[in-house]
């Protein structure tokens, strides 16, 4: 039962509490990131642990949601079988074809790729990286963040000026969506309304996995920029500082 009770309030919880506090977290970072040239070595190394642990909160508890973006679609997955009669479409073709933070992205850094005016495309890749280009994929702050690996972003600026645009793909998916749907409603085992509810419910879930990842980590570009501020003055190579530890940095600061 407590777990059912989870998978209900959970996406409830992330977006009316979660994902505010973890905003409102990721504008004091920003703010410590934009103050740090002015901090003191042991300044900036409080400003680097308060940024960690204000991105930790976020990291921990919207890592949490996963269990409802998850499980929403393990329930289904186990039931679809006893539920729907036709084995035309697979479930998996009633969870695609959203609207996310991942497309959204992907349509942004598209447009770019289509400017062909090499200055007005650096300008408007600056703006794109402002906002998108902070995500990682792994939870380790060592790795790099998408906007300091130039060389991807030049292969993959290439690759998309030569592919249509990921909001078509999104409709066509959506449209496809839609038709299996359809289909899939004529041939229930159950009320129309209880398969409804459990397909929105389910949707909604598949939907926030893709937003929630977005999120996760959008303060990971301001925190290594903060540590190799400190390595520089510390007259530590970059990498080599993410070896020290927590007490060895501070007590070079002191």
């Amino acid at each position: 039962m407590a777990l059912i009770y989870e998978l209900l309030v959970l996406r409830n919880r992330y977006q009316k509490s979660i994902l505010p506090q973890h905003l409102a977290n990721l504008k004091t970072i920003n703010l410590l990131y934009v103050q740090k040239n002015n901090f003191s070595n042991p300044q900036l190394i409080q400003a680097i642990k308060q940024s960690i642990e204000l991105s930790a909160w976020g990291l921990i508890h919207i890592g949490y949601v996963g269990i409802a973006a998850y499980g929403w679609e393990y329930v289904f997955k186990w039931l679809y079988p006893w539920l729907v009669k036709t084995r035309e479409f697979n479930y998996h073709q009633l969870l695609v074809g959203f609207d996310n933070k991942t497309t959204e992205a992907d349509q942004k850094l598209w447009e770019v790729a289509q400017i062909k005016d090499k200055l007005i495309q650096k300008k408007q890749l600056e703006k794109y990286l402002d906002g998108y280009g902070s995500r990682v994929e792994d939870v380790d702050l060592s790795l790099p963040t998408f906007r300091e690996q130039t060389q991807a972003i030049n292969k993959l600026l290439s690759l998309h000026s030569q592919l249509p645009a990921p909001a078509s793909t999104v409709k066509n998916s959506k449209s496809k969506k839609e038709l299996a749907t359809q289909k899939v409603l004529k041939n229930l085992r159950i009320a129309k309304s209880i398969f409804t509810w459990l397909l929105t419910m389910t949707q909604q879930n598949v939907n926030l996995r893709e937003d929630r990842r977005f999120y996760e980590f959008l303060a990971d570009y301001q925190i290594r920029q903060m540590i190799f501020l400190l390595a520089k003055r510390l007259k530590i190579e970059k990498q080599d500082i993410f070896n020290k530890s927590w007490k060895e940095l501070t007590h070079a600061v002191n």
